[in-house]
């Protein structure tokens, strides 16, 4: 939204920056296997390329980005796109161009002398409209979708989301604590003016998160393809993300039911082993095959889908304000003033009349509760 496939169903083979890294297939060795995520769709088809990493080695990495690759996308008419190659971390952009009904498509990997084709494709039937609405009962607030198909075809969904959120500090305070590190490599903390009007401000704070793994959804059991409140997303009515103003994007893809078969046995597979870094069993097997070598395996399944995006915003008419209520930001006992060069005091500082009072540094440090200075693109808020 968000390298990694088997990580599945993890940032979106590719919408998801988090998936396939810990999946891998059990075979007598599964290391330096080839790992292939991402979606054939109109406009531009973003591919990532990696190779897993055997259990047995000692690494903070499950997985090692393919940087040297060519990739394209060869249509059954004999055409293909312009060949790409990485702008890092594994990553391959394609320009495709608007995709034709009648046209099948293909993803081809040349890399290390290999030539890797996945199978010929063509778009699902139609493209179906989709909206975000948000659902408020006594206690959580619910992010869902409604899709309505407009064939007869039974429709297979996939759904990932990014969300961004804006949060206040507490209380504000006009100073708080800097650190510093000293010529002699010690820490050292400073006090410096909290000014609304600086981007260095501890007031404002943004946080964001996306969907770990997909959300899957069809048709097949349905009277009509129509998918109505389907809940893909719930939170606490006093969970801060709707504590000043909430955003989400649902990306929706339609895909064919084999591609829907094999995410659904990979997520099926993981909840049974209660882990999501738990092996895929070897029958789980994607469109991918090297046609140099057909020994060789691949892990990865490439769809030709058609995609399309919502984006819904909230603002505090659900939000429960007991959540701030039952933050304890109360004054504690006076301090002395820690001054240049004292050790870390843990507060932030309040002022009140000449006198100087500390509270815990959450209470007006929004940072300190992970919030992040930086502003989200379109935010309609104009500080910063």
């Amino acid at each position: 939204m968000i390298n990694k496939l088997l990580y599945f169903i993890l940032l979106s083979l590719l919408f998801l920056a988090g998936c396939i890294e810990q999946y891998y297939t059990e075979l007598k060795n599964i290391e330096s296997i080839l790992v292939v995520e991402g979606f054939i769709t109109s406009g531009t088809t973003q591919i990532t390329l990696s190779r897993s990493v055997s259990l047995d080695v000692n690494s903070s990495n499950d997985f090692i980005a393919v940087d040297h690759a060519f990739v394209y996308v060869a249509c059954d008419d004999g055409t293909q796109s312009e060949v790409s190659r990485s702008s890092g971390n594994g990553t391959y952009l394609i320009t495709t161009g608007e995709l034709k009904m009648d046209t099948k498509y293909c993803l081809v990997i040349q890399v290390e002398d290999h030539e890797y084709w996945s199978d010929f494709l063509s778009l699902p039937y139609t493209t179906p409209s989709m909206n975000i609405s948000f659902a408020c009962d006594d206690n959580d607030i619910h992010v869902c979708i409604n899709s309505y198909g407009n064939d007869t075809q039974t429709g297979y969904y996939l759904w990932s989301y990014k969300e961004d959120w804006e949060i206040y500090s507490y209380m504000y305070g006009p100073w708080v604590f800097n650190e510093i590190v000293t010529s002699w490599n010690q820490l050292r903390y400073v006090r410096v003016a909290n000014d609304l009007n600086s981007p260095n401000n501890r007031y404002y704070c943004w946080r964001r998160d996306s969907s770990r793994f997909y959300i899957m959804g069809t048709t097949d059991h349905l009277t009509d393809n129509n998918i109505r409140e389907k809940k893909i997303l719930s939170f606490s009515r006093t969970n801060e993300k709707t504590s000043v103003l909430y955003r989400v994007q649902v990306t929706q893809n339609r895909i064919h039911k084999e591609g829907y078969d094999y995410y659904s046995s990979v997520q099926k597979n993981m909840f049974q082993t209660g882990s999501i870094f738990s092996h895929i069993p070897y029958e789980i097997t994607g469109n991918i095959k090297c046609i140099t070598n057909p020994d060789i395996p691949v892990i990865g399944y490439v769809e030709v889908s058609t995609t399309i995006t919502d984006v819904q915003w909230l603002d505090t008419i659900f939000f429960d304000p007991s959540y701030r209520n039952s933050q304890r930001c109360g004054y504690e006992d006076l301090m002395p003033d820690p001054g240049y060069g004292a050790t870390a005091p843990g507060q932030g500082l309040v002022l009140f009349s000449q006198e100087p009072l500390y509270v815990t540094e959450h209470c007006v440090d929004c940072t300190k509760r992970s919030g992040t200075k930086r502003k989200p693109k379109d935010w309609p808020n104009d500080h910063i």
